[in-house]
């Protein structure tokens, strides 16, 4: 057995190099390996509770560490399939240029408070939040 973060840096080398790959659609504005890397990490990150802004530190011995600062600036902690995965791709590409804030993650608590689980922030149960406005109903 392995640890989580080696496991990972396998599984990176093994789909940089070409021997594994698997089919994914067009769309994300990133190539099939990138956008393949991106569902690998975030998959990783979700089942084994790595902080995928470690992995660039984490990884520097056996993979390129800008590689994997550019890799993991797409990543989200959240992500919890692959598709998921892909339609936040989908949808980050889509919002380029807009000049809006794209937010994968929202947590809508039952006071009405709201909390980014990617973030970490946890605004107060009436206010505005990253463009967002908000106000607690009774």
């Amino acid at each position: 057995m392995t640890a989580p973060v080696l496991t990972l840096i396998h599984c990176l080398q093994s789909l940089w190099s070409g021997e594994h790959s698997w089919v994914v659609p067009v769309g994300t504005g990133l190539t099939d390996t990138g956008t393949q890397a991106v569902q690998l990490v975030d998959a990783m990150c979700r089942t084994f509770g790595i902080d995928p802004e470690e992995l660039p530190e984490a990884c520097g011995h056996h993979l390129d560490r800008n590689r994997m600062e550019l890799l993991t600036g797409w990543c989200d902690r959240g992500g919890e399939s692959p598709m998921e995965t892909l339609m936040r791709l989908m949808v980050r590409k889509i919002m380029t240029g807009t000049g809006r804030v794209f937010s994968s993650q929202m947590v809508v608590h039952a006071d009405g408070t709201v909390s980014d689980p990617v973030q970490g922030v946890r605004p107060g149960a009436a206010g505005s939040w990253r463009g967002w406005t908000w106000a607690a109903r009774s």
